[in-house]
């Protein structure tokens, strides 16, 4: 590796005086505003993404576009295959993407920079020399082989080189649905209009003989989801005790911090479900930290199922390694997305919302997934209601799975404003006021609760805005049965009564509390929860959300219910219990017709 520090500058130079200007750029990904906002490519309308189609399907979300080796045969022996939103428009507002990298022996991805996502990777084969540069002009670099992930900060230049006799390839995540990438020499040299960058500033900037790169990079500091970047890397130091959101930054650095075998190996999967996740997060790459993105490898046995889950923090996609699955998502309208996907496929899960795979086939088989967080979350939705510590009371399970409740459609942190005010265009006459929750609900249904929204679709005003109300009302011994808003926090003023409430972390840890007239208590974004009224009086409250369009998916409805609904295979090997039981809840939850 001495020699390749040495001879990093003028590998720069060479090799990338006509670098090929790659994928097209998107200025950080607009928040989600529903639970897919499948991409209309055909669309002439410019936005920051794309318009949404009005009809979509299982097809929009997957891909076997980076299934098969890339041509290699060009000036710098490598190819970049994109599975962003111009091939997969179900990413549209997912804030994530993937690639394919191939390398010829002695093949480059010559000196670039992705402006608007940090890229993780995965090498499927080969060995590879790969390396970042930092704002402090120090080159972390490393050699990596099949198995090994390694990840590339975002709006840092950088470069892998196969300087091995085979060819090479990897899988390349990203935290942005349409990463964009600028070449150095093809940014500096071949710009247009022409003549480009005045000559005179290259001569300056290259000290004429260019034989030495010096160049100095402003650089974006964002990163969705996760805290935001405040310098290129903020390793993580896993031994400092002090709690912050993220990790505190280790002093010293190098680039072992960035790279991992963690998910290089199948995993044992002779357990209850016949799958193990084994996760390239945080916890195993620190230089991960504030850098919004990682990786887990998901191995199946024949029959094994990674059993219906969500990820409160983000978007997944996966790419088939090897063997075939039966996967599917439900949408907060209760709709299941569904396909069988094989090997080279890949398939998006938007955030939030309950989606697994199962592995029907004969014979085993795996997938490399990429997360938009450095450390995603997942609940279980079986553990997560039946296994917390402490229980979830059985008198709140018990009304839940005997029936079904309609709520809201959800939605993600909103849009960033660009202007004061977007008042959303509806047939309501008064934009920024309502008395929609202005008198208590009518709570004679099964559940002995109702939720009577304040949002954009009655307010709108609150269009671009980032907030909106509700209020709920429940009769004595009503419930607001367990169930998760994807896309908001949620925090509760009580106006009358008492209520047990609680939500379950991702570690399966039940934090529940009696509140009365006057408290407050707030649920975290895409953690499942819960109010129940034990008392003899009614119990009402107000509650706010950091969104236009909080949303709603009840864990009963949306497994037992859905259209077409969840197969029975999945949902019994999921709470081990017969198929009887299974269309027992399906038939006590089905759409009154």
């Amino acid at each position: 590796m001495a020699v390749f520090r040495k001879m990093f500058p003028l590998i720069m130079v060479i090799m990338t005086l006509l670098a090929i200007n790659s994928d097209k750029a998107c200025a950080g990904d607009p928040d989600m505003l529903q639970d897919v906002c499948v991409a209309d490519l055909t669309s002439t309308l410019k936005l920051n993404g794309f318009t949404c189609k009005n009809m979509f399907s299982a097809a929009d979300f997957s891909s076997m576009v980076i299934s098969k080796p890339g041509a290699t045969n060009n000036m710098f022996g490598s190819l970049v295959t994109g599975a962003n939103v111009m091939a997969i428009p179900g990413l549209n507002t997912l804030g994530v993407s993937m690639a394919r990298i191939d390398y010829a022996p002695g093949g480059i991805n010559p000196p670039h920079l992705h402006p608007r996502a940090t890229e993780m990777i995965y090498v499927l084969q080969g060995e590879l020399d790969v390396g970042f540069i930092t704002t402090a002009n120090v080159l972390v670099s490393k050699h990596i082989v099949q198995g090994e992930v390694f990840v590339f900060p975002r709006g840092l230049v950088h470069f892998q080189k196969n300087n091995g006799h085979m060819p090479a390839a990897v899988i390349a995540g990203f935290n942005s649905q349409l990463a964009g990438t600028q070449s150095i020499a093809t940014t500096l040299f071949a710009a247009t209009p022409a003549p480009g960058v005045p000559n005179d500033i290259l001569a300056q900037a290259f000290q004429i003989v260019m034989a030495v790169v010096m160049l100095a990079i402003s650089l974006d500091k964002a990163s969705a989801g996760d805290p935001d970047m405040l310098q290129d890397v903020c390793v993580a130091d896993l031994t400092n005790s002090l709690t912050v959101n993220g990790y505190l930054c280790k002093k010293n650095f190098s680039e072992i911090d960035f790279s991992s075998m963690a998910i290089a190996k199948a995993g044992a999967t002779n357990n209850t479900f016949g799958s193990l996740v084994t996760g390239a997060n945080v916890m195993k790459v620190p230089g991960l930290n504030t850098l919004g993105v990682s990786m887990a490898r998901i191995d199946y046995a024949p029959g094994g199922i990674n059993p219906p889950h969500t990820h409160p923090r983000a978007t997944e996609m996966i790419f088939v390694l090897e063997g075939e699955l039966d996967v599917g998502f439900i949408t907060t309208s209760n709709v299941l997305i569904t396909k069988h996907i094989v090997k080279g496929e890949v398939f998006a899960f938007p955030r939030g919302l309950v989606h697994f795979q199962q592995n029907n086939g004969d014979v085993p088989a795996a997938v490399v997934a990429g997360f938009n967080s450095q450390l995603p979350g997942t609940q279980s939705i079986a553990t997560t209601l039946f296994a917390s510590s402490p229980t979830v009371p059985d008198s709140v399970l018990t009304k839940t799975f005997q029936v079904a409740i309609s709520l809201d459609k959800a939605s993600a942190g909103d849009p960033d404003m660009l202007q004061d005010v977007c008042v959303a265009d509806l047939t309501n006459k008064i934009d920024f006021s309502s008395m929609a929750i202005a008198k208590a609900g009518a709570t004679n249904n099964t559940f002995g609760s109702l939720v009577t929204g304040a949002n954009v679709m009655k307010v709108p005003g609150l269009n671009t805005l980032g907030v909106s109300m509700a209020r709920i009302d429940y009769a004595p011994g009503g419930i607001n049965p367990p169930h998760t808003h994807p896309r908001a926090t949620e925090m509760i003023f009580v106006l009358e009564g008492e209520l047990d409430v609680g939500f379950i972390t991702t570690s399966n840890v039940l934090i529940t509390k009696h509140i009365v007239k006057g408290e407050v208590f707030a649920f975290p974004r895409g953690l499942v929860h819960f109010q129940q009224n034990n008392g003899d009086v009614p119990a009402a409250v107000v509650a706010g959300f950091n969104s236009q369009l909080p949303g709603t998916q009840s864990i009963a409805t949306t497994l037992f219910a859905s259209s077409p609904t969840v197969p029975d295979h999945v949902l019994t090997k999921t709470f081990q219990v017969g198929t009887k039981q299974i269309q027992k809840i399906k038939s006590r939850l089905a759409p009154k017709k």
